[in-house]
């Protein structure tokens, strides 16, 4: 198979993926984890840039969403988009998301940008949040 058959096969997928979410998007359970093995599945295969758009294209807003903003931002991280990863950490931990993932990610971009403080504080509530968590 060529390499433009297969790039063909792997856009195809993405959007049977797509489409299969937003069906999916009444039960919020089923909705994530379809979210989730796309971007997953973006991953292995480097299509960033079809995913994030796809991703967007779902108008995320719930209490639910949260995570997937998590995930958009390592997406973003993937395409050296540092300040659209930023704006969607930080959403997600607007959104209530105590996962202490999405604060070192952030905390990674900030490295990346070269904003020292701003990574230390972050680096502080993830550990807050696991000292919470462990009590």
């Amino acid at each position: 198979m060529s390499d433009v058959n297969l790039k063909k096969n792997i856009v195809e997928e993405i959007d049977e993926m797509v489409k299969k979410i937003k069906e999916a998007r009444e039960n919020n359970e089923e909705y994530k984890s379809r979210v989730e093995n796309l971007v997953l599945y973006s991953l292995d295969n480097g299509e960033y840039q079809k995913v994030t758009d796809a991703i967007e294209s779902l108008g995320l807003s719930s209490e639910g969403d949260s995570s997937l903003y998590n995930n958009l931002g390592v997406l973003y991280i993937r395409q050296n988009l540092y300040e659209k990863s930023i704006e969607n950490f930080e959403k997600s931990i607007e959104m209530g998301n105590k996962n202490i993932g999405v604060y070192i990610n952030l905390s990674r971009v900030y490295l990346e940008e070269k904003k020292f403080n701003d990574a230390i504080e972050t680096l502080e509530k993830a550990k807050n949040i696991y000292e919470n968590k462990r009590n």
